[in-house]
């Protein structure tokens, strides 16, 4: 064969393997390729109601944190949740908190539950300051409200005492400047 048709016949070959990828490709959008199952992303940060394990699982896999609140009646705590993405974000003020708040009804008991990377933990003081104090312990990434409540300041000295009376060189006392 002349070098001229090996080269027809490799250019032919190239763009009909690029022709019938792009046909199949059409192919399994209009007729639903088996990629249907897709996760579909969470619409806000807090969330009232289940969300799917598989959702779950992918969050958590990319380092969110969720907390889930059990409750029997709304209360303080239930509207203090929905502030918690926000009080919880990182300093670049990208969020890391997902809440989840799931109604039971079989039970009067509210509890709360932090899930991520590093496992599952209940949270035992249900306040504000427990729920705070629960997440700052175990986000992947210490928020911005976590590190400045951390923060303190070094102990002051007591205030300097100007009754005491000074002996110069004289041996005359005077007060204390």
């Amino acid at each position: 064969m002349k070098k001229s048709t090996k080269k027809t016949l490799a250019a032919l070959v190239i763009i009909l393997i690029f022709g019938f990828s792009s046909i199949a490709f059409i192919v399994s959008e209009l007729t639903g390729n088996p990629q249907n199952g897709q996760l579909k992303p969470l619409n806000s940060t807090v969330v009232d109601g289940p969300v799917d394990p598989k959702l779950e699982s992918a969050y958590i896999q990319n380092q969110f944190t969720f907390l889930k609140y059990y409750y029997s009646e709304k209360d303080y705590l239930y509207d203090y949740t929905a502030q918690l993405p926000e009080i919880m974000s990182l300093p670049d003020g990208n969020v890391q908190l997902l809440v989840v708040r799931l109604h039971v009804n079989d039970t009067n008991e509210t509890r709360a539950e932090i899930i991520n990377l590093n496992g599952d933990n209940q949270v035992a003081d249900l306040s504000e300051t427990g729920l705070t104090d629960a997440l700052c312990q175990q986000l992947m990434f210490t928020p911005t409200d976590c590190l400045l409540q951390n923060l303190s300041l070094p102990p002051q000295s007591p205030p300097f005492n100007n009754s005491q009376p000074v002996i110069n060189a004289t041996n005359e006392t005077s007060p204390q400047l």
